[in-house]
């Protein structure tokens, strides 16, 4: 942030005091972090972008009730936690109904075979990336979601645990026992599947690329991570310290 820029403290005085164009330039500072908090909580982008905007709208009907006890971003996003917690379950989150039904599903997409992968016209590599974020997320939808947003919180993020546990308002203890939970449940599925993470599994995001667009899990002509949310999925700012 620009050192001339106001404080968010300073921005939540004046929009609490009735400053309309403070409480926009508030809500815009935290929008693609909160987006992309959503997007890994519940896939698909749509449903994300719905849901930044609910969570906006009780950031700024509930600002009065900031009181400056945690940095305003940590207030945000446990604001926004809450909320991604209890919506209603997107469409990705009813399909995936565990690691096994996930590793059963990614099974039956076959591979193709692709004499360098190093090598992919630009066209071809922004598809494979399409299936690397669409598969990572998905991963993430294999986790109960009061696993996942510890997860995204502690792992993706590298919040602390002092942060994390006022985010989500529970004790230091069990987030840090939620996310020791998630991270071997994660880490487990990548050793006996993805070949990023072990060289011999055979799945790659590459190969998988022409399998997905036959299965209709990705439309070249209408990505859903490569473009235009790919800043926000990539670049996500952490909750500030407590």
């Amino acid at each position: 942030m620009p050192p001339h820029d106001p404080s968010d403290r300073d921005l939540v005085r004046a929009a609490v005091g009735g400053s309309r164009e403070a409480l926009d330039q508030l809500l815009r500072r935290h929008e693609s972090a909160i987006y992309g908090l959503a997007v890994r909580m519940l896939w698909e982008p749509r449903d994300a972008e719905d849901a930044t905007q609910e969570i906006l709208l009780k950031i700024a009907t509930r600002l009065s009730s900031f009181r400056g006890e945690c940095a305003f971003a940590t207030w945000a996003y446990r604001v926004a936690a809450n909320h991604l917690i209890s919506v209603r379950r997107s469409k990705p989150e009813e399909t995936i109904s565990g690691f096994d039904c996930y590793a059963r599903a990614l099974a039956a997409v076959p591979l193709e075979e692709i004499a360098d992968e190093a090598a992919l016209s630009p066209e071809d590599a922004t598809l494979a990336y399409e299936v690397k974020v669409g598969c990572t997320i998905g991963m993430l939808l294999c986790l109960e979601r009061d696993q996942r947003i510890v997860f995204i919180l502690g792992e993706v993020l590298e919040v602390p645990d002092a942060v994390g546990s006022k985010v989500l308002g529970t004790s230091r203890d069990i987030f840090r026992q939620r996310l020791a939970r998630a991270r071997e449940q994660l880490r487990s599925f990548l050793a006996g599947n993805c070949g990023l993470a072990d060289p011999r599994n055979g799945c790659r995001c590459a190969r998988k690329t022409q399998g997905f667009i036959r299965a209709g899990l990705v439309d070249p002509s209408s990505l859903r991570f490569a473009t235009p949310h790919r800043t926000a999925v990539e670049q996500v700012d952490p909750p500030a310290g407590a």
